[in-house]
């Protein structure tokens, strides 16, 4: 046949061992999350992103990333007994209903660890906790929170 017996770019398995947090969608939000929390995790965080080259820029910044997509089960299948071992995973990915389809996808498979989303609305939060999310973050709300208490060292 015309099978190859080489893998795809790509198509190898993902290493997960010592890994016990994942981000998925390292833009600004997730990468800045990766960067603030990764002392808190001992640095066993992985970033998954689906870009290829946002995924290397950020390698060779010292991150350590993969190519993925959260939502998706090809990822999933890639990273066998990823999902097992996990304590967090953190969805920042660039639009709600992604955020919403990879929580649904990852809670469907058994996860039993802690979920947390970003949202960008207050109706955003009930409905990510609704599909089992432990803690969803109101970005604009806390933006303007944060912005207020950065004014309050110049009034």
């Amino acid at each position: 046949g015309f099978e190859s017996k080489e893998r795809l770019e790509g198509d190898d398995n993902i290493t997960v061992k010592d890994v016990d947090a994942v981000i998925f969608g390292m833009g600004r939000v997730g990468s800045s999350l990766y960067l603030h929390i990764a002392h808190d995790f001992e640095h066993r965080i992985l970033g998954v992103d689906v870009n290829e080259n946002k995924v290397e820029e950020l390698k060779q910044g010292g991150l350590h990333m993969v190519q993925g997509d959260g939502a998706g089960p090809e990822f999933w299948a890639k990273a066998p007994g990823l999902i097992d071992q996990l304590k967090w995973i953190m969805l920042t990915l660039p639009t709600h209903e992604a955020n919403v389809a990879a929580a649904k996808r990852i809670r469907r498979m058994g996860y039993t660890g802690k979920l947390a989303s970003v949202a960008q609305y207050h109706d955003n939060v009930a409905e990510l906790e609704a599909l089992g999310v432990d803690h969803a973050f109101n970005m604009h709300a806390e933006a303007g929170a944060g912005f207020a208490d950065d004014l309050r060292t110049w009034l």
